[in-house]
């Protein structure tokens, strides 16, 4: 199963867990997000090695995710669904393996 695809099931178990908590998080901010996406294309277009560059950001971004779910407040989510958080590292790991090796190639 693609990268993809396992996290398109990942996110129908995730959207159940956060409206089964009624606490949902704060709403990204879509005009911070737009204008670090557009930052992140323009660093890509001048790189030298565009790939590399855009895997670093993923990677980034994989970390980042890690962070939060390892984060002690997260806890709360193991109560209602013991297995979710595990498994949403467990793709991020997966993540990072196939990026790591995509970046060697």
């Amino acid at each position: 199963m693609q990268l993809a695809e396992s996290r398109q099931v990942l996110e129908k178990s995730v959207a159940v867990a956060i409206r089964a908590s009624d606490d949902l998080p704060s709403v990204p901010d879509p005009d911070r997000q737009t204008g670090q996406h557009l930052l992140q294309r323009l660093e890509a277009a001048f790189s030298a090695d565009q790939t590399v560059e855009i895997i670093d950001q993923r990677l980034a971004e994989e970390s980042q995710l890690e962070q939060l779910l390892n984060d002690s407040e997260m806890s709360v989510i193991d109560k209602e669904f013991p297995s979710l958080r595990a498994e949403c590292l467990t793709s991020i790991s997966e993540a990072k393996e196939k990026l790591e090796r995509a970046k060697m190639s």
